[in-house]
């Protein structure tokens, strides 16, 4: 309850939904992989860089919880003509977690190439995939990766949450 003057107020949440821009996606009783939508972006960075712009400019660097998101991910890369690893959301600090803080059901789901996570280096803290889940160097300098030809491209998840609320005015 909240006092507005002489009138007091009492919000409820009616429900809590998913938006990927377009409009409301689900609510209760929703699966995750409704509505997600990942986008390609082809713009050089390193995961750090990527996860900055993604957080500015849209919401976060893509989060897979299950093997239907997985795929979803791998449609986007394919359609987009990409056969290079893209970031992903997925980093450690010593466990794996998600940047955008998802840890629901799902949240366990992996991909993994058969001999990763390897941990090659000190700096092989974020996830970056191609077909498979291979941990890469957070640092990576992009000039450096395109003269391999292993420019790091990353994709992001443009799903919002919108929390509708009912408000009860009480005299």
């Amino acid at each position: 309850i909240a006092k507005f003057g002489k009138i007091n107020l009492k919000f409820y949440v009616v429900g809590i939904f998913r938006t990927n821009g377009d409009g409301v996606c689900f609510s209760t009783g929703w699966s995750y992989s409704t509505c997600l939508q990942y986008h390609y972006v082809a713009d050089q960075k390193t995961w750090t860089e990527a996860q900055t712009y993604c957080r500015q400019t849209y919401a976060d660097l893509a989060t897979i919880g299950n093997k239907e998101q997985n795929d979803q991910l791998l449609d986007t890369i394919t359609s987009a003509g990409q056969s290079s690893e893209v970031w992903m959301g997925l980093y450690s600090t010593i466990d794996w977690r998600w940047s955008d803080g998802f840890s629901g059901v799902g949240a366990n789901y992996s991909n993994w190439r058969s001999d990763q996570p390897d941990f090659y280096s000190a700096n092989d803290l974020c996830v970056a995939v191609r077909n498979v889940w291979n941990t890469n160097n957070c640092k990576t300098n992009t000039e450096d990766r395109c003269t391999t030809d292993a420019t790091i491209y990353f994709l992001y998840d443009t799903t919002k949450v919108l929390i509708i609320v009912f408000v009860d005015y009480i005299f």
